[in-house]
């Protein structure tokens, strides 16, 4: 794991240890227990869910009224039914969108799953609980002849509107190089912020990836692709570094970040926007998909 990821999932198990405080001794095993399972940010995103539950269970369910939130015990779970489930989905709608529902939804039954498995709850309430739909925007793939319209745009930058103009020439080769990899292999923006300098083997030409998704993976390159990230390399030399392991950096020397290169692939492509709702790194990712069936 490179050190960038490294240091975020330390960071995510530390406000994971001070919201543990806050939780009765059951959920802190379960979630010790899935600690090689589950990945910080998603345990983090859990133990978050878990206190928001039982605030709720604490403040509008008159059994658990004269409990604080880490004297739960595991009666106190197994006097959790169906309707109370269905309650707590009810005052959690207002203010939260499907997805998040979905998430809360999912922690909470992952929990009395867990405790089904474990032998010591016989009834999953949650399981009862009717999930949110969630309607995906439709994504059209781009066609080759706008990839290479969107290429030149960068190269060029005869798009660019304000400060970008004033720092086309010094950053265009670092946006051609991350578009370059999105469309080359399909990567997804956090795949591409990730990469480390270290893990670019121009030998084998290929590239080492920890994806959020697939673990560790290992793409190869076009010698077009190799070819612009020698590009960039070199006139990153000549950049203020405050990540020296980072391959892609901001203004400042930092890690470039997610938002970072979605603003820059906004930027680029809105002169193709006639023909698409909006072309986004999801949509060059599906095309990179769709040239390689």
């Amino acid at each position: 794991m490179n050190r960038y990821k490294q240091k975020e999932n330390n960071n995510l198990k530390s406000l994971l240890n001070k919201k543990t405080t806050f939780l009765p001794e059951i959920i802190c095993n379960y979630l010790k227990d899935k600690q090689y399972s589950l990945s910080p940010r998603t345990l983090y995103c859990y133990a978050s869910h878990y206190i928001t539950f039982l605030d709720y269970l604490i403040n509008h369910n008159y059994k658990f009224e004269h409990l604080n939130p880490i004297e739960f015990e595991l009666d106190d779970f197994q006097k959790i039914d169906a309707p109370d489930a269905r309650a707590f989905n009810e005052w959690y709608k207002p203010g939260h969108s499907p997805a998040s529902q979905k998430s809360m939804l999912s922690a909470l039954s992952a929990f009395f799953t867990y405790l089904i498995e474990t032998e010591r709850l016989q009834f999953n309430p949650f399981l009862l609980v009717k999930r949110p739909s969630i309607t995906l925007n439709k994504t059209n793939p781009i066609s080759d002849s706008e990839s290479n319209i969107l290429l030149h745009n960068i190269q060029d930058g005869l798009v660019l509107e304000g400060k970008a103009i004033k720092h086309h020439e010094r950053l265009w080769t670092r946006d051609y190089a991350m578009v370059m990899l999105i469309l080359d292999l399909g990567l997804s923006v956090s795949d591409i912020a990730d990469i480390n300098i270290d893990d670019i083997d121009f030998n084998s030409q290929s590239i080492t990836v920890l994806s959020r998704y697939h673990g560790w993976d290992t793409y190869t390159f076009t010698p077009k692709t190799a070819q612009t990230l020698k590009q960039y390399m070199n006139v990153r030399k000549g950049w203020k570094t405050i990540d020296k392991e980072a391959l892609f950096l901001q203004r400042d020397g930092k890690r470039i970040s997610v938002r970072s290169i979605q603003i820059i692939i906004k930027k680029y492509s809105s002169p193709l926007n006639s023909s698409h709702d909006s072309i986004t790194p999801r949509t060059l990712m599906l095309s990179s998909q769709l040239r390689d069936i």
